[in-house]
């Protein structure tokens, strides 16, 4: 959590468009809340995305204090029988549904709703290396810089969610693992006071899924 909150600072403070800053705080934020592969949210390229699988504008909804996310295909979802991620409000700091809500809010033209979600404000489409790059350059003092990839908000989300003795199942049920191939995404760090508040993994019917 504490590197989460070190690239908001950093957004906050760069030099970026406010709106482009907003949006990838917005994928940084329910990257990690929602324990997803970074493939799950972005565009093959700058210029064209894949509908069955970049995470469109209409894939996301609000309800009350929280976001859904539809996730039509991903690794162990190859069929695209869809899942719906619920990221509830945290009412901190560090918030995938504040940070939706303003991303969205500060965007001057509104996206179709067939077109992806994460795209800068100069039009190119978010992909998996403009947001490596923009990972290691916010944090480029990190003393494992090097070490950081796309992979890192699942690695990180895994972890707080050890660190606060939630159990592995509700871990693997959270980030889709079908097997205990989820201990690897562990890592030994500090315990967090930051709680998850326990994101909800829900079928394409709303059905919470076992």
């Amino acid at each position: 959590m504490h590197l989460m909150r070190q690239l908001k600072d950093r957004l906050r403070l760069s030099s970026l468009h406010t709106v482009d800053a907003s949006m990838l705080w917005c994928a940084f934020t329910m990257a990690f809340f929602g324990f997803l592969r970074i493939s799950e949210l972005v565009s093959p390229s700058p210029t064209s995305h894949d509908r069955h699988r970049t995470l469109l504008s209409r894939d996301v909804k609000t309800e009350d204090d929280a976001i859904t996310v539809c996730i039509k295909r991903s690794k162990t979802d190859q069929l695209g029988s869809c899942v719906v991620l619920r990221l509830n409000a945290t009412n901190r700091s560090v918030c995938p549904v504040r940070a939706y809500e303003r991303y969205n809010h500060s965007r001057t033209t509104k996206a179709c709703a067939d077109g992806p979600l994460f795209t800068f404000r100069a039009g190119q489409h978010l992909t998996r290396a403009s947001v490596l790059h923009h990972i290691r350059k916010l944090l480029w003092d990190h003393t494992e810089r090097d070490r950081l990839n796309t992979h890192s908000f699942r690695i990180g989300a895994a972890t707080t969610a050890a660190d606060e003795n939630i159990p592995e199942p509700d871990i693997m049920r959270a980030g889709r693992w079908k097997s205990t191939c989820v201990r690897r995404y562990i890592r030994k760090t500090n315990p967090s006071q930051v709680n998850l508040y326990g994101t909800s993994c829900l079928g394409a019917s709303g059905q919470k899924e076992g």
